[in-house]
């Protein structure tokens, strides 16, 4: 249930940010990106747990290939012990940069 949530979420924030007016505030695409999924899932996992793992569209994708090649009787690769994690720490600090320093991201149509 939750998945689907977030994909119509998702959904409503794509057309936003295609098709929107350019204002700040008036589009769904930059509020639900720095306010709902910024601040909001932060508070929302202090709250509950990490919800991320069960509503992340690449997390539910992942879920359902691993389904599928199970089911076509393959596995997929193993995650690179050596890589650890940080490539997830070089993506938080781009995304950071993004919200705190780039003058770009207040206009929709970049968050796309």
């Amino acid at each position: 249930m939750g998945a689907v949530l977030v994909g119509l979420l998702f959904i409503d924030a794509l057309l936003g940010g295609f098709a929107g007016p350019d204002a700040f505030f008036e589009n769904p695409m930059t509020v639900l990106t720095w306010v709902d999924f910024w601040v909001g899932l932060g508070i929302v996992s202090v709250l509950v747990g990490n919800v991320w793992d069960f509503i992340g569209p690449l997390n539910v994708v992942g879920r359902w290939l691993d389904r599928w090649l199970a089911a076509a009787g393959t596995s997929a690769y193993e995650y690179p012990a050596r890589l650890g994690v940080w490539p997830a720490a070089a993506l938080l600090l781009g995304w950071t940069w993004m919200e705190l320093v780039w003058d770009e991201v207040k206009t929709p149509s970049t968050l796309r």
